[in-house]
């Protein structure tokens, strides 16, 4: 057939994206300042579905799924990480009153720090970013070469991808931010369903799954800290809460009308958070009771996906689908903004300085 449902419903999921994004492109603004962190009026429900929706990305649901395996450290720490990181940022973003009218994170740091550190910190930031869009396109790839047969999953991909930069790009921040809220309404409920069809195929009570991963040696409490490597655990548990000061994140302290505001955004986005890592750490759990053990990686989903219908390969290609583009989007936007407020205007005003000084 020519379509098949998997096909059919990320086919679906675009077009909803490409109409959300074109509603929200015809109210962009004019201005610079509109275009990047929009005109300080966004609801604090539309910032937190932005932020939670930059934090998961492909990995997350590619990753996450199968590591579950990896004992009680690994699931304790992707749910600390996330109310560590988001409720450090709440501290942080009530006590930037004032820079809270800056547009980008470097230009802070110029003004602290002089115009090199600027010019460093958006290049540091625009060369991991652009790491980060490679690797969702990647994941992307990949997940949809599992999912679906009767397409390309080249095709499918760059039409994923040219989706989001033509609505990133041209639509600036009023686009990602409403598309996010698009894609994390998508995926939150998704994930909810994916977690749902895994507990159907363990064929077993919810109290069967937690006690049948609570004999395996690796969900002791002692695993909680690594036994023999307590130093290099404690230092991972202290790196989360801060590995999201970075442009991406700190973005929407700018977005935001007030510092109070930018502290209740990230303290709900730290909460939601936490309820959709333990969604996500639900799917790890039955996907570990139901598959079988020797398999690992790639291996997991390749099963998954073998032994799952045709509504359950579109849900999980839409989730992820979702996830992506919604991380891939607002690092589009931050590289935009440092490109052409941080770096070039900065690179260009030494430039003309040293002409005037030698005319």
């Amino acid at each position: 057939m020519l379509f098949d449902l998997p096909l059919l419903i990320v086919i679906v999921f675009l077009l909803a994206t490409s109409a959300v994004a074109c509603y929200a492109t015809k109210g962009s603004g004019t201005t610079f300042r509109a275009y990047a962190v929009g005109n300080r009026a966004f609801s604090t429900a539309n910032l937190v579905a932005t932020i939670l929706a930059t934090y998961y990305g492909g990995a997350t649901l590619m990753s996450y799924v199968t590591q579950f395996s990896g004992g009680l450290f690994w699931v304790s720490w992707r749910i600390f990480g996330v109310v560590a990181a988001f409720f450090t940022l709440s501290w942080l973003g009530m006590h930037m009153s004032k820079f809270i009218y800056h547009i980008s994170m470097p230009e802070t740091i110029g003004r602290v720090y002089g115009r090199y550190p600027r010019m460093i910190t958006a290049l540091l930031s625009l060369c991991y970013s652009t790491v980060v869009i490679a690797m969702q396109i990647r994941i992307m790839c990949r997940g949809i070469s599992i999912c679906i047969d009767s397409a390309s999953p080249l095709s499918i991909t760059l039409l994923a991808t040219f989706v989001l930069v033509t609505y990133a790009l041209f639509g600036g921040i009023r686009a990602v931010v409403l598309t996010d809220m698009w894609q994390l309404i998508t995926f939150s409920a998704v994930i909810g369903l994916f977690a749902w069809f895994m507990f159907k195929k363990t064929d077993a009570s919810f109290g069967e799954t937690i006690a049948f991963a609570a004999t395996q040696k690796k969900f002791g409490l002692g695993h909680l800290f690594l036994y023999n490597r307590k130093s290099v655990a404690i230092l991972r548990y202290l790196a989360t809460m801060v590995n999201c000061i970075e442009p991406a994140y700190i973005q929407n302290v700018y977005m935001a009308s007030s510092p109070s505001q930018a502290k209740k955004m990230f303290l709900y986005a730290g909460i939601a958070g936490f309820v959709i890592m333990v969604c996500f750490s639900l799917v790890g759990l039955f996907v570990f009771a139901w598959v079988p053990q020797n398999l690992s990686g790639m291996e997991i989903w390749h099963y998954i996906i073998a032994h799952t219908s045709p509504w359950l390969k579109g849900i999980i290609c839409t989730c992820l689908l979702a996830v992506t583009m919604s991380t891939a989007d607002s690092r589009l936007h931050i590289c935009s903004v440092m490109i052409s407020y941080d770096i070039l205007p900065v690179r260009f005003r030494k430039k003309n300085l040293l002409h005037t000084i030698i005319g």
